[in-house]
């Protein structure tokens, strides 16, 4: 019933979002996708490479930008791994990045370190990502990229730290990590299939990754720090003010088998709309936690599409 409530509040658009993904699940093909397959898969060489220094660590980022003059509305690109380098890292998200670049948007594919490394965790691995964000500035009178039409995307953990860089200019200064009001400003957030509540989450996200990797990354259990979970949770300071889509997958469908409060997409966009902000759940294909991100799947579309209708609620918020 919850979340039946969510979607009678959405658009005409979404409903659209919905009887693609029934389509995709129905026509995909029998192709199992994962960060492996998508690693191989051959992309055309980026525009521009950036290599950032974090400690001892060197971060690569990859633009990619439309044909056309533009002005170009930028899509930063955000992967995930469960917040630990054991499982992907940036490379899988390369085919998504190419594709939307085919659709009209520039892309810039952003590396952070992981929890598990050195200076990663609180706050290395929130700050790589500002940083890394950041740096599109340099990049825009170049490639005539739009800074006032900047959406950040991420998938798994990744959805997460996309959420976390909308909502990081309303944390408390005392937190070390509030952006100031010069910094880059997201306009628009796509969140697929990853928590933007963490303490909720934080018991189906140590079965799903095999181990407490949010305790790794903040620290501690929530009762042992709940000033950091809360600057670290885009869920504790809505409304962020901008239009945010939740694409559910593979991983939110296993997130919701352990009840309604288990930090799920659909719980955090009920508590976004309900907080004032522009907030839907888009249906994606439930079986696969990465199934959207292959171009080559019907599945898609949907991530597509949502990504289309983030830029129109912008413009209609301008």
């Amino acid at each position: 019933m919850a979340d039946n409530a969510i979607h009678l509040r959405m658009t005409r658009s979404t409903i659209t979002l919905v009887a693609l993904a029934a389509i995709g699940a129905a026509t995909g093909t029998a192709q199992r996708v994962t960060p492996a397959l998508l690693e191989a898969r051959e992309t055309p060489k980026a525009d521009t490479t950036l290599t950032l220094h974090a400690g001892d660590r060197d971060l690569v980022a990859e633009l990619r930008v439309p044909s056309g003059k533009g002005s170009h509305p930028l899509v930063i690109v955000i992967h995930g791994g469960c917040w630990v380098t054991k499982f992907a890292d940036a490379r899988y998200m390369y085919p998504l990045a190419e594709a939307l670049r085919t659709n009209g948007f520039a892309t810039w594919t952003i590396s952070y370190r992981r929890a598990d490394e050195n200076g990663g965790g609180w706050p290395g691995t929130f700050l790589d990502v500002r940083a890394a964000a950041e740096q599109v500035r340099q990049l825009a009178p170049r490639y005539h990229l739009d800074l006032a039409r900047v959406i950040a995307t991420g998938h798994s953990a990744g959805a997460h730290l996309a959420l976390w860089l909308a909502s990081q200019r309303k944390l408390p200064d005392s937190s070390g990590v509030k952006a100031d009001r010069t910094s880059l400003r997201i306009a628009a957030v796509v969140a697929i299939d990853g928590p933007g509540d963490l303490a909720p989450a934080n018991q189906g996200i140590t079965q799903i990754c095999g181990g407490p990797v949010l305790e790794q990354l903040l620290g501690g259990v929530p009762s042992s720090n709940p000033e950091r979970w809360r600057n670290a949770s885009p869920a504790e300071w809505l409304p962020l003010g901008v239009p945010q889509a939740m694409v559910r997958g593979g991983l939110d469908w296993r997130m919701a088998t352990l009840g309604p409060e288990a930090g799920t997409m659909s719980s955090y966009a009920r508590r976004a709309y309900t907080s004032g902000d522009s907030a839907w759940v888009v249906m994606s294909d439930s079986t696969s936690h990465f199934t959207m991100l292959d171009p080559q799947q019907p599945a898609f579309a949907v991530l597509l599409r949502a990504m289309q209708d983030a830029l129109t609620a912008l413009k209609r918020g301008r």
